[in-house]
């Protein structure tokens, strides 16, 4: 059977490569890398060769790293569409009464001159 031009493709490239990024970043390999790395980092850190804010500084960006996909959907918002609700409702407001005229001036001896 042909397909059409106008079908709809069953992935998108951008998205297969876009995971297949994500799984090679956050994969098995690279957990490995990070934690050989923070091992290293202990040591030297233990022994006086760096500065404890740039271990910090590496054991942050393997948070920021792995934790990427996490960080990625909450800030595009995806949410599960069951869950939205169907309709607003919106309650009436009660009309404020209008705030009363104010004397206090901030600036008015700044401008007056007293001989």
């Amino acid at each position: 059977m042909t397909r059409s031009l106008f079908e709809v493709p069953q992935a998108s490239p951008v998205a297969t490569a876009a995971d297949w990024l994500a799984a090679l970043v956050t994969g098995t390999m690279a957990q490995t890398i990070a934690v050989m790395a923070i091992a290293v980092l202990g040591i030297m850190t233990m022994s006086g060769r760096l500065p404890v804010r740039a271990g910090l500084r590496v054991v942050l960006g393997c948070f920021v790293l792995f934790g990427a996909p996490v960080i990625a959907g909450g800030l595009m918002g995806v949410v599960e569409r069951d869950n939205l609700p169907t309709e607003v409702v919106e309650g009436e407001e009660a009309a404020r009464p209008p705030l009363p005229q104010s004397t206090f001036d901030p600036y008015a001896g700044a401008s007056i001159r007293v001989d």
